[in-house]
């Protein structure tokens, strides 16, 4: 691909607030917060969105760098493939990939940070290095952000300072050996929410399993399917996405 003379400069941009300290919110989930920017939101996440949105807006690349809060294989969310900087998603060597209309709410809107960024005109992929706990997956995802960020002529030369080891650089995964999921229901929850049975990433249901009760609906999975992204306890709010259901791409 030919890249412009701007998308040749790097950016690293603290998406979160170091107010969080460790939490993943305080009120509402930051990265759930790009799709309704006109409204004049009053949450410190709502008010940090509007901030980040004209940088968002201008981005043509956006690697988006999360962990999971439960155990879960590495997985990249690629909300678009028809841009050419999709090029770069083999370098992260996942065997899973997740796209599809789920990755938006009901009604179409880009509420994550990637789908925003593709909204614009940009491409933005989220990379879920697995579980949060496991420290060792940090150094290989900085190695696979490093390898794309080559291929994309955006580094030249060996990056050293202040790396704990040296880099270690990707050899594409084949994507004809992914797994492709689509991602055909955002859930969100009602004022009243229950699961099942705790649930997952990545947890099969066949077609027809009731997976959850949502003001007194149940949400049942139309196909054989997975579930992504589970949320449970103070992580549950209404209004809000409570997980994805995906189904295997054909």
């Amino acid at each position: 691909m030919t890249l412009s003379k701007k998308a040749r400069s790097i950016s690293a941009l603290e998406i979160g607030l170091p107010i969080f300290a460790g939490k993943r919110f305080l009120d509402k989930d930051l990265n759930r917060c790009f799709g309704d920017l006109e409204a004049s939101g009053t949450l410190i996440e709502e008010i940090r969105a509007q901030e980040l949105a004209p940088l968002l807006k201008g981005t043509d690349i956006l690697i988006d760098l999360h962990s999971t809060i439960k155990p879960s294989v590495p997985f990249v969310c690629v909300p678009k493939f028809d841009h050419p900087a999709a090029e770069i998603i083999p370098f992260f060597n996942t065997q899973h990939i997740i796209t599809g209309d789920g990755l938006l709410t009901q009604d179409g809107k880009p509420i994550y940070a990637d789908t925003f960024v593709n909204a614009h005109g940009g491409f933005g992929i989220t990379v879920e290095s697995g579980y949060e706990n496991n420290s060792m997956l940090v150094e290989l995802i900085r190695d696979s952000v490093i390898s794309a960020l080559k291929h994309l002529g955006v580094l030249q030369g060996k990056l050293e300072c202040g790396l704990s080891r040296a880099v270690i650089e990707k050899t594409p995964y084949p994507l004809e050996e992914c797994t492709i999921w689509d991602a055909y229901w955002n859930v969100i929850a009602g004022e009243n929410f229950s699961w099942t049975k705790p649930w997952g990433n990545f947890d099969s249901m066949p077609a027809g399993t009731h997976f959850a009760t949502s003001d007194s609906t149940k949400l049942v999975a139309e196909e054989n399917s997975i579930i992504l992204f589970p949320k449970d306890g103070a992580n549950i709010i209404p209004g809000s996405e409570v997980c994805i259901i995906a189904k295997k791409q054909e």
